[in-house]
């Protein structure tokens, strides 16, 4: 179950940010064993399935003998349970929409929680996901499934989906020093301390910026400056051969049905070039892929209708636990981990940006919920 709140996006015609909400979670569940919600940007009402038109002779005598005395309690008693949904990788085909009860969420809760939502200035969307279908989504004002945005903060958990597939791939390693890949930005950004400072710490905004010592320090990186997150970008488009906007679209970008997502996209430092995280262009949809991606623990299907790993599982945990908690116990990758934070990472996170310190009320945010 995924559950994203209000990512942070902007209009791609406005210069000032502008906050999109998708996804907040204010679910419960429907029916007495209804499994916990989990969702991608939600409100809700219990939602229960039409009786089939179908039933058998023997549904139709449990019916008729519920309708006795105490004979309810009995037939809930005897019968089974209905099997889970299992798990659908999305892939690149467009989501599955399904009635939230389907799914074991309550409709009227979903549409509670949306309306509240909508209460929320600069609010452009609330979606909730369950078992690899969309159970429900709103759009405000213009807004509608295929407006796109350009991504803020979600641009982060896109860099961080990247560099999942790019450990898969073999071009870099979390730990190896940066110097091993002999590249001009990672010295002009480290100097002395580039054959110390890894992917890891970049990641995980430990790498202390040039200027201290890698993993003695946490300092979250301005998005409007600095080199230091599109190196990773210059290693996988050095040791791919590849330009990195094309490495992007192939296996990121197509792979969860968003081609252009990285079209827009610049580096922090003005160079030419891609980057991973800046300036991407989405959907909420699109938005809400990249959290299912980590619900699966990297498990995705193939245009052949096959499913593959982008990333291996253990890149998920990894991804979100603490990540240096003598120096932040509540950041992994890019991500803020919200507890509790378990042996198989947190089950929910924030991506924060603030376009300027001065401004306060320019914050934009996401919060994804995973179970």
């Amino acid at each position: 179950m995924l559950t994203l709140a209000a990512p942070a996006f902007r209009a791609r015609s406005s210069a000032s940010m502008r906050s999109v909400s998708a996804f907040t979670t204010a679910m419960r569940p429907c029916g007495r064993d209804a499994p916990a919600s989990s969702s991608i940007a939600s409100r809700s009402r219990c939602e229960d399935p039409p009786p089939s038109t179908t039933a058998s002779s023997s549904s139709t005598r449990s019916a008729a003998s519920a309708a006795r005395p105490g004979a309810r309690a009995a037939a809930e008693r005897r019968a089974p349970s209905p099997p889970r949904p299992m798990r659908r990788p999305p892939g690149a085909r467009p989501w599955i929409v399904e009635r939230a009860g389907l799914h074991g969420l309550s409709t009227n809760a979903l549409e509670e929680a949306s309306s509240n939502v909508e209460t929320i200035v600069s609010r452009d969307c609330f979606l909730v996901a369950k078992d690899g279908a969309i159970v429900h989504e709103s759009y405000y004002g213009a807004n509608d499934a295929n407006t796109q945005r350009v991504a803020d903060s979600v641009g982060t958990l896109a860099l961080v989906v990247a560099a999942g597939v790019a450990l898969q791939q073999g071009l870099f390693e979390l730990d190896a020093p940066l110097a091993k890949y002999d590249l001009r930005s990672v010295e002009e950004a480290f100097g002395a301390y580039a054959d110390q400072v890894s992917v890891r710490q970049l990641l995980a905004q430990t790498h202390g910026g040039g200027s201290r010592e890698p993993g003695g320090s946490w300092e979250r990186d301005d998005p409007h400056e600095g080199p230091f997150l599109d190196i990773i970008g210059d290693i996988i488009e050095s040791r791919s051969g590849m330009e990195l906007g094309k490495w992007a679209r192939l296996n990121v970008g197509e792979k969860i049905g968003a081609p252009d997502m990285y079209e827009s996209s610049s580096r922090a430092d003005g160079n030419e070039g891609a980057s991973l995280w800046r300036d991407l262009t989405m959907t909420c949809r699109d938005a809400a892929k990249l959290g299912q991606l980590f619900v699966n623990q990297g498990r995705w299907m193939s245009a052949d209708g096959s499913t593959r790993q982008m990333f291996d599982p253990s890149f998920a945990v990894t991804a979100l636990s603490v990540s240096y908690p003598q120096l932040n116990q509540a950041h992994g990758f890019m991500t803020w981990l919200h507890v509790p934070v378990t042996a198989t990472g947190s089950q929910c996170l924030s991506l924060i940006h603030i376009s300027e310190p001065t401004r306060p009320l320019y914050i934009s945010y996401a919060v994804f919920c995973l179970k």
